[in-house]
């Protein structure tokens, strides 16, 4: 789950809109969705990815543990609503992401 849209050339956005809207028409979905976006935030700011748009990943352990911390929380609400093999995904990545924020901390120090 990377959380980034990429705009298909061949559909036009209008349409690219309504089916975001639609897909995100619940909460879980919408919950879900952001997850993507805390954890791109966290690879972005502990300077391993970049943003969709090309940004350049930059190394801010402050905005990265922010946005760990997010995906924490908000998994730990939304696992119940969620199947058990994309729970254990979604843990795995919380996994990767404090093991790669420690990483990052200990370089730091």
């Amino acid at each position: 789950m990377t959380g980034e849209e990429e705009q298909d050339p061949e559909v036009p956005e209008t349409d690219q809109q309504e089916a975001l809207l639609k897909a995100l028409s619940s909460v879980k979905d919408v919950a879900t969705y952001n997850l993507s976006l805390y954890a791109g935030q966290a690879w972005h700011h502990l300077g391993l990815v970049p943003l969709h748009g090309g940004a350049v990943p930059e190394l801010d352990l402050e905005q990265a543990k922010l946005a760990i911390d997010l995906f924490e929380a908000n998994l730990n609400t939304l696992s119940p609503y969620l199947g058990k093999e994309l729970v254990k995904d979604l843990r795995r990545t919380l996994m990767d992401l404090q093991m790669n924020y420690i990483n990052k901390s200990k370089r730091a120090e």
